[in-house]
């Protein structure tokens, strides 16, 4: 059986430059598209072990709707039928973006309501949203996600309203959240979701564009975990097997260049010494801890469905790496884990807590 092979990133935007500028607009800065796809893989290195042809088009279809990565659109991992799979998922600022393409848009506005701001909404004969943030205290939990648009030619703006029972619904039918995996709806910066969904709601009632309507079927599909469809461009350019092996890496291979980027700054083929055997193992028994250590965490989540996955990592790490869980925690203003009752920590408590768990995982893999 051969070494298990993950993309390499920097190969992946070299093999992929010619073909995003087929796809490019003639005003794209194709340097900055190169690098914003190397970030995605920066922020989520998991990125590496999803099926090449799944970035491919990923890559390739926020390029055509002129998008930039990590800023309007994201390349998200799942797995998919045992296999990890990228997916092509929009954000709020990429909807926003693309509406205001039509050139029948003056202005997009949208925000998130919480309990102890105020907040009035009417629709009839007097259509109107007022609402005025809290910012002499805590505003509360979040209530409701409004969104409106002055379309061009017309005095009466459109808008609509989510109530939490609406956003709801919505985060409930996500498979992250159906499967208690951490994702943008399960962590400090959920408000995002639920303007998305605001935004996306809107984009029901105000003009659309082929573009517009493709970036929301795309984002239904990832919300419900479905197949998503590219355009035949795309399909045509992935499935024509114009993607050769640089690409890709064995582990090991990927493992010595980790190796010699970590003994200095120069990259791998700035003549570096090659790895000794002895520094490959070692390197591939720290990649062997963090996956046991994800399939325990898989574990204590089934166990457990209710303790944050953030929490769960740190607990299975605890009995190998006690000294460095701590050391994170403590980096984070947290308590050591024996002291740390996740069922009493609040929003900004649990935000540091992921940022506790994240250290970790940079530093075990270091």
């Amino acid at each position: 059986m051969g070494a298990a092979k993950f993309i390499e990133p920097g190969a992946l935007v070299k093999t992929l430059k010619g073909r995003l500028q087929k796809f490019a607009g003639k005003n794209s800065n194709m340097e900055r598209t190169m690098m914003a796809i190397y970030h995605e893989f920066e922020k989520t290195p998991i990125l590496k072990q999803c099926a090449l042809p799944s970035v491919m088009k990923c890559a390739l279809q926020g390029t055509a709707l002129g998008l930039e990565f990590g800023r309007q659109c994201h390349m998200i991992p799942f797995k998919v039928k045992g296999a990890m799979t990228a997916v092509f998922v929009p954000n709020y600022q990429g909807l926003e973006d693309v509406a205001y393409r039509s050139r029948m848009i003056d202005s997009i506005n949208a925000g998130v309501a919480y309990e102890n701001d105020t907040f009035e909404y009417m629709q009839g004969t007097e259509n109107y949203i007022r609402h005025k943030i809290n910012i002499d205290g805590d505003r509360g939990e979040m209530k409701c996600v409004w969104a409106c648009a002055n379309i061009k030619g017309s005095a009466v703006p459109v808008m609509t309203v989510l109530t939490k029972d609406d956003i709801l619904k919505i985060k409930n039918n996500s498979p992250a959240v159906k499967n208690n995996k951490e994702s943008a709806w399960t962590g400090p910066f959920e408000w995002k979701m639920w303007r998305k969904s605001g935004i996306k709601d809107l984009c029901k009632l105000i003009p659309s564009s082929p573009d517009l309507q493709s970036l929301i079927n795309f984002d239904n599909a990832a919300e419900a975990g479905q197949h998503q469809v590219f355009t035949q461009a795309v399909e045509t350019e992935v499935d024509g097997d114009i993607f050769s092996e640089p690409a890709h890496v064995s582990q090991t291979s990927a493992i010595k260049d980790d190796i010699k980027k970590k003994r200095g700054s120069k990259p791998p083929s700035a003549g570096l010494s090659e790895p000794t055997p002895e520094e490959i193992e070692d390197a591939k028994t720290r990649r062997a801890e963090m996956r046991e250590l994800l399939a325990k965490t898989e574990e204590i989540n089934t166990v457990n469905e209710a303790a944050p996955p953030a929490y769960a990592r740190l607990y299975c790490a605890y009995d190998v790496h006690g000294d460095l869980v701590d050391a994170c925690l403590e980096e984070s203003d947290l308590p050591a884990l024996p002291n740390l009752v996740w069922q009493d920590l609040d929003e900004a408590a649990l935000s540091k807590l992921n940022r506790a768990s994240a250290k970790f995982a940079k530093k075990i893999s270091q």
